[in-house]
């Protein structure tokens, strides 16, 4: 995660988002850049330093609720976090936090994501990469 905050697979992301001004709606983009907020100071002590230490107390995609968006100012997904089954014959699900991040469950085990403000070289929320946990167990095989 560390490897991934301070040399970011992504150089940002696009969003389109709907706005009412006055009378008439109107449409707009909002651009944001994953490396600068993955090193942020308003999220990360020494932004700078390389510490994969730091995620020992990072917040995950399943410690986030909605209490958690009401806490931190945070507007809620706008999607419920309904589980939906896999059909490949395991017994899992997946789900999404209030943030809206993405992250599976297996045999009653979550395996959640990094889902704190500053983290950011995979987007964030339900706008995330899918392709997150792929290119982590790609880069798991490489460096070992």
């Amino acid at each position: 995660m560390e490897l991934f905050r301070t040399i970011s697979p992504n150089g940002g992301s696009l969003s389109t988002t709907g706005t009412k001004r006055g009378i008439e709606p109107r449409s707009g983009s909002v651009l944001t850049p994953h490396l600068e907020t993955s090193q942020d100071p308003r999220h990360w002590g020494n932004p700078e330093e390389f510490d994969p230490d730091r995620y020992k107390a990072a917040s995950t995609s399943v410690d986030n609720d909605e209490a958690r968006c009401r806490e931190v100012g945070f507007a809620h997904c706008p999607f419920t976090p309904e589980p939906f089954a896999v059909n490949d014959g395991r017994q899992a699900q997946l789900t999404n936090s209030a943030f809206g991040a993405v992250y599976g469950l297996a045999d009653s085990t979550a395996y959640p994501l990094c889902d704190t403000a500053g983290y950011a070289p995979f987007g964030f929320g339900y706008r995330r990469c899918a392709g997150e946990y792929i290119t982590v167990e790609f880069f798991k095989d490489l460096l070992s």
